[in-house]
């Protein structure tokens, strides 16, 4: 039986502005075991990007208790959780979030120099995750040198080059044109099928979310379906 990686138990977000609170996440169950493929949906105000600020330790919640990889995590400092992220969590953005002035290689090794990995090390690390990604002879390259794809494809070898317990996408096709996310989506495939990567995913497009293995669907602040791996209910 694989382990959870990610367990919620009655996970609440609330934000206060001035005297009106807004109920971000009302109560929220979730369990993700080792190497599953999720797909988050739902309406713009639905709780996506609370609930992946949360599963990134980038926020806490306001009540509730977020086990990551065995470790309780919803009630540590700020330092604590920027460790926790750069140890277990790799992230995909949108905007891929590439540093200009550094080549791919450069940019693939920035997590494990902030873990203090040795630069012979993490060039080595870097050169492979680059390879997995399809970007071998590209190394060198700046972002500007690359297609949009391409720079995606380098925030992917970047996310997975601390061997995170799980990478977070959020909308990681959003800027990228039909058929370029279809190759990126079935990189995240590969990825996870056959390297084991668990991965998390927000989207707000149906045939995107269709590579995932579950898709949750939130909506005010509620998981609606795919709470469990076997849950498709509305």
């Amino acid at each position: 039986m694989k382990k959870n990686i990610i367990a919620l138990h009655k996970i609440t977000k609330i934000y206060r502005m001035g005297e009106f609170k807004v109920h971000a996440l009302k109560g929220i169950d979730l369990k993700v075991a080792e190497g599953e493929f999720i797909a988050v949906m739902g309406p713009s105000g639905s709780g996506k990007s609370t609930l992946m600020s949360i599963l990134g330790c980038l926020d806490v919640p306001t009540s509730g208790e977020y086990v990551l990889d065995g470790k309780e995590v919803s009630k540590l400092s700020k330092d604590q959780l920027a460790c926790v992220r750069n140890a277990k969590i790799g992230f995909v953005f949108q905007n891929f979030n590439l540093l200009p002035q550094m080549s791919a290689i450069e940019n693939v090794e920035l997590p494990m120099m902030y873990k203090g990995i040795k630069k012979p090390l993490r060039t080595k690390i870097a050169r492979d995750c680059l390879a997995m990604v399809g970007l071998h002879g590209r190394e060198h390259h700046k972002p500007t040198q690359l297609s949009g794809g391409q720079r995606q494809r380098v925030a992917i070898a970047r996310a997975l080059a601390n061997n995170p317990s799980i990478i977070l996408a959020d909308e990681p096709t959003g800027n990228l044109d039909s058929a370029v996310s279809h190759e990126i989506m079935e990189l995240f495939s590969r990825l996870n099928d056959e390297a084991k990567v668990t991965i998390i995913l927000v989207t707000h497009e149906h045939d995107i979310a269709s590579f995932a293995k579950r898709t949750i669907t939130l909506r005010d602040g509620i998981i609606l379906s795919g709470e469990t791996e076997n849950d498709t209910s509305i």
